[in-house]
């Protein structure tokens, strides 16, 4: 199962990808070249009920193409790191040991559409977010979510082309941070994003 969800997520990142980059050019097209920081905070209940925040900070390198002035895809790839302050993460290890962490490394893919006013002073985005964690012992927990926002773009010069600035609102489609750490959401969780384009 682990496996077929592996390559299930290699296959995702390639078609990204692909799709940034290889658009018909029936449209009048601008590509960017994305450098990316997003900051990820949401609530859960842990194993005992008790009210605790989960973080996630990554980077992310990626590439934008614009159509008509109105609609860009995007696709990025970068590392994440995601822990909590209020205690440790606690996980079943053989024969029902218990190991415990305060955080987890892992590697992200994000694809977006964003519907926005000509020049992108600001507009609507959706799009799919996708992270695999790594620990020791454990590998391959996976978190995938839709989200919904909004984002606005400051034009700059010639070698900095812009920075767009989004404000994502989450909804978890699969998590084994739920099962593994064994905590519950509480609530869509928001996500904050700058990318600055070249």
């Amino acid at each position: 199962m682990a496996h077929r969800r592996l390559h299930l997520f290699a296959l995702l990142i390639v078609l990204l990808g692909l799709g940034c980059v290889c658009l018909p050019q029936f449209a009048t097209a601008k590509t960017y070249l994305d450098l990316s920081v997003e900051s990820h905070l949401e609530r859960v209940l842990d194993a005992s009920d008790r009210t605790a925040y989960v973080f996630e900070i990554g980077i992310y390198l990626g590439l934008s193409k614009s159509f008509w002035d109105v609609l860009t895809f995007s696709g990025h790839l970068g590392p994440v790191y995601a822990g909590q302050t209020d205690g440790p993460w606690l996980y079943a290890f053989r024969n029902q040991q218990n190991q415990s962490t305060y955080h987890v490394w892992g590697i992200a893919f994000e694809g977006e559409v964003w519907l926005h006013w000509p020049q992108a002073l600001w507009g609507v985005t959706g799009g799919i977010h996708g992270r695999s964690f790594f620990m020791p012992t454990r590998s391959g927990i996976f978190r995938i979510d839709a989200y919904v926002g909004v984002a606005s773009r400051l034009p700059f010069g010639s070698v900095l082309h812009g920075a767009v600035f989004s404000v994502r609102y989450y909804f978890s489609l699969v998590d084994d941070f739920m099962t593994v750490f064994q905590i519950d959401h509480q609530a869509p969780s928001l996500s904050f994003l700058v990318t600055f384009q070249f």
